[in-house]
Order: C-alpha cells, then sequence, then structure tokens
C-alpha cells in the first residue's frame, strides 16, 4: 500500500454527469482551521497466465482503486451532508446533521482540494461511504470520511489529477470558458475589460440562464456559483476568486436571439 497526506486550505464538491465527470465545483470549506487529505494507492492484483503445460509465461496486472479518507477539524452540518447524505437542518437557535436511513448508500462527487503550498488535487469521480467518523481531538471535534475514486465514464478523464501552481497562477482569477444549454456560437470572452457576452437561442430565455463557468487553476467562481440559474438579461457581476484569495470582477451579459 502507497499512501500520501496533504494539509488544505480549500476544497470544493460537484456532482457529477451521467459519465462520472464533474460540473460546476462549489466550495465546502475556505480557510479551513484544519484539514487533511488522504490517497492510498492499493496494492495491484497479479493473476499468472500459463500455457497448456502449466508454465506461467505472462501475468495478469489489474490496478487497484485509490482509496481516499478526508478528515476536517470542526463540525459543519452541511460539509458532512454533502459526504454522508442524510440532511441538514438550521432553524437559527441550532443547527442538526440527521444521518440517511439508508446507511450502506453511497454519495458520488467530484472533489478538489488546494493543499498549504499551492498544489491542486483534483478528483472527478469519488463513492464514499455515508458513515462518517466523527470524535474529539485537542483542535476540537473532527469528522473524517471514506471513499473510492472511480474511472469516469468518458474513457478520457483519469480518476486522480495535481497541478502546482507557481506565485503567478495562485494569482490569477480569469474565466476561461463560459457556455450554458441554447448557446447560440460561443461566448465572447475579453479578459482586459473582463467582460463576458453571449447569445442565447429563441429556445431558451436570456431571463433564466444556468452557466457553466470555467475558470483558472485553483480559483472558483465565488459569487454567485456557476451553475446557479440567473437573469442574465441585463449585466450581472460574477466574482472570481483565485488561489491566493485575490478577487476579480467580470461583468456577464446575455442577449436574447
Amino acid at each position: 500500500m502507497k499512501n500520501f497526506s496533504v494539509n488544505i486550505k480549500k476544497i470544493w464538491y460537484s456532482v457529477t454527469d451521467g459519465q462520472g465527470r464533474p460540473t460546476d465545483w462549489i466550495p465546502m470549506i475556505d480557510d479551513v482551521k484544519e484539514g487533511t487529505l488522504a490517497i492510498t494507492q492499493g496494492t495491484p492484483s497479479v493473476t499468472p497466465l500459463k500455457n497448456e503445460l502449466g508454465q506461467t509465461k505472462a501475468s495478469k496486472i489489474e490496478a487497484s482503486q485509490k482509496e481516499i479518507a478526508l478528515e476536517i477539524i470542526g463540525l459543519d452540518p452541511n460539509l458532512i451532508q454533502k459526504f454522508a447524505g442524510g440532511t441538514s437542518t438550521n432553524s437559527g437557535d441550532t443547527h442538526e446533521f440527521k444521518a440517511t436511513l439508508a446507511p450502506n448508500s453511497l454519495q458520488r462527487l467530484g472533489i478538489m482540494a488546494l493543499s498549504d503550498n499551492n498544489v491542486l488535487y483534483e478528483l472527478p469521480y469519488v463513492e464514499f461511504s455515508a458513515a462518517p467518523q466523527i470524535d474529539n481531538t485537542a483542535d476540537g471535534q473532527r469528522f473524517v470520511v471514506n471513499g473510492a475514486a472511480l474511472y469516469p465514464l468518458d474513457g478520457t478523464t483519469s480518476d486522480f489529477y495535481f497541478t502546482i501552481l507557481n506565485e503567478t497562477a495562485a494569482k490569477k482569477a480569469a474565466i476561461t470558458a463560459f457556455t450554458f444549454a441554447n448557446i447560440v456560437g460561443n461566448a465572447t470572452i475579453n479578459s482586459t475589460a473582463k467582460t463576458v457576452t453571449a447569445t442565447v437561442s429563441s429556445a431558451g430565455s436570456a431571463t433564466s440562464i444556468t452557466p457553466h463557468i470555467t475558470v483558472s487553476k485553483g480559483a472558483y467562481v465565488s459569487s454567485p456559483y456557476s451553475g446557479e440559474t440567473k437573469d442574465l438579461a441585463t449585466t450581472t457581476d460574477y466574482v472570481v476568486e483565485a488561489a491566493d484569495g485575490t478577487k476579480e470582477t467580470w461583468k456577464v451579459k446575455v442577449n436574447q436571439g
């Protein structure tokens, strides 16, 4: 078994599409008190291949899944609910987490985590067990969730990526792609003016657009989130936050076709 763990300062999740690929990254924790992401590669299974005389001539090697363990200091019912299912209810005076009635169920999410030294880890398709471990530490309560990284079904997306961000990359907060249902052609992105303009066909409405926004590595759309349905018939501000916390405001408008 080979394993490594990293301290994380930001983490995002994404629901996955029918192919097991992430769609829109939503922040779960920003500037966590303490968090660790551990990835363990199990030992591959080896099957000897023999000829008609029973002699071993070759071996068939099958890779094992990557096992994922995420440990966070601090109890956040909303965050636990994302990993473990169940419900999170905030009444103002109390914030309650209720575990799922199907404890053997699995939560399927894409996970992206930014380490303390600005390395971005991406796990596009992870199955998490709906049975988080919660206990006490010297720093407070912690919870641990376990899962397994799977390969998306499209045949081109890997099960694991990491990207090292230098100081320049960590400051980037650019929108690099902007798309939505019934878009006409491609969106026009002006990185100097920080504007995005696009046109929706007559089959859609500029007053109800659900954009999927791609941004610089390590950055995310902090307000409003990518994947939120918005009225973009008038110019709307989108805030993109870089890995180092730098924020840039982009102006987005969709014209009716």
